[in-house]
């Protein structure tokens, strides 16, 4: 969803509506955040065993869940 473009807030509502499960948009927020993270390190794991696409395709996916469309 956040791929989508999405806010946290909007995800939250998409949430609720589709699986009835509600969640804090700053849940949300820090989720997003943790993962964009992990992706991050992935990059850095990965330069250190000289994968370069596991390295491309870490850092695009951490820039598109930071700035979506």
């Amino acid at each position: 969803m956040r791929l989508e473009g999405l806010t946290p807030a909007q995800i939250g509502y998409e949430l609720t509506n589709r699986f009835d499960l509600f969640m804090f948009p700053g849940d949300l927020l820090n989720w997003l955040d943790e993962i964009i993270h992990a992706l991050h390190s992935t990059a850095r794991l990965a330069k250190a065993m000289k994968e370069d696409e596991v390295i491309k395709s870490s850092r695009v996916l951490a820039m598109a869940i930071e700035n979506p469309k």
